[in-house]
């Protein structure tokens, strides 16, 4: 904006008008603290390391600085993922591996076709090892030609090779929709399910059950994360 102030005129508005100052994000962890001291700061894993970029104006204001207390985090599968899982043999682990690794994995697993260009890479590695060492008894020179052919082919094979894993994944198209069924219900629109899910429809679909089953699951001085799956 337009406003400026000189160090007098803010100090000056600060005194007659406090209601139109705000600790603001920066601030707000330092003006909780002063306003309602706390041993320890229990909070998830964003908040926490919202948190520990804060110590320094805690030093500087000569604040206590609470203990930050990680706290559980939890995960609710229902039936039809929970059943997806188990038909897949997919680890609890494993729910955790970013999506296209894991689906990859499960594809090369399934497949009857060779997808992997290893040996074909080896093959080529030998191959440029001996043009270099004809081409530098002809000339020092070819040395970085033939790196650079070197690699343009190595880069090729490996685009070769995804394409060769795009096709088998379009093959087995449901063995994919199952992983990535499973990985939306882990990671709604690409977040942890308790930062994006809202408790309403888990309470519209289970009732006050829901509540008691994450109750009795609950600890919150325990660093793990807990997954529960809906069996019945």
């Amino acid at each position: 904006t337009d406003l400026s102030f000189t160090e007098e005129q803010i100090l000056t508005e600060l005194e007659e008008h406090p209601e139109r100052f705000s600790p603001n994000v920066i601030l707000r962890p330092l003006y909780q603290q002063i306003l309602l001291p706390a041993l320890a700061y229990v909070g998830g894993g964003g908040e926490l390391a919202y948190w520990l970029q804060l110590k320094s104006n805690f030093d500087y204001n000569e604040v206590h600085y609470p203990m930050l207390v990680r706290r559980s985090s939890l995960l609710w599968l229902d039936k039809g993922s929970t059943k997806k899982r188990a038909s897949l043999q997919l680890g609890l682990s494993q729910l955790f591996e970013p999506i296209d690794e894991l689906i990859a994995q499960f594809v090369k697993a399934q497949s009857n076709n060779e997808l992997n260009l290893a040996e074909e890479r080896e093959n080529l590695k030998e191959l440029f090892d001996s043009l270099l060492e004809k081409g530098s008894q002809i000339s020092p020179d070819l040395k970085s030609s033939i790196e650079a052919e070197r690699a343009k082919t190595i880069k090729s094979l490996e685009k070769v090779e995804a394409k060769m894993l795009r096709a088998e994944k379009r093959n087995q198209e449901q063995l994919v929709n199952k992983i990535t069924q499973i990985n939306d219900k882990v990671f709604p629109n690409g977040k942890l399910q308790e930062r994006y899910d809202n408790v309403l429809p888990y309470y519209w679909r289970y009732g006050t059950d829901f509540f008691q089953a994450l109750y009795q699951a609950s600890d919150p001085m325990s660093k793990q994360f807990i997954i529960l799956e809906e069996i019945s």
